[in-house]
């Protein structure tokens, strides 16, 4: 894993023991990320990499774990914003309810992309 983005997750993992790896293929929520955390977890990812999540990958395959975050962001770093047809395995679930506004279709802090 890019030792970047495991620091970065690292801050938001609180279950993930002082000393042992994040664990690739665990879920992140089991590893202690909840709502809050995870919107600033993306918002951070964002910055950092200077990168946008496109609103077709904030969904529960992106964020379900360690690994499949990695690949996004790696994928992402490599297109500038991905193309519809590289995202077509991400786009399998919903986006994860804990990124959802209490009556929101749309992620909490996320502005329409024109």
């Amino acid at each position: 894993m890019n030792a970047q983005l495991e620091t970065i997750l690292r801050r938001y993992l609180v279950l993930v023991p002082e000393g042992h790896n994040v664990p690739l293929e665990t879920e992140l929520a089991a590893l202690g990320l909840d709502s809050m955390s995870a919107l600033t977890l993306l918002l951070e990812l964002e910055e950092i990499f200077d990168i946008s999540f496109p609103d077709d990958l904030l969904n529960a395959t992106t964020f379900r774990s360690a690994k499949s975050l990695e690949n996004v962001v790696q994928m992402l770093r490599k297109n500038g914003m991905a193309k519809a047809q590289d995202t077509e395995e991400f786009m399998e679930g919903p986006i994860p309810s804990r990124l959802l506004g209490p009556s929101s279709s749309r992620p909490i802090g996320a502005t329409a992309r024109g």
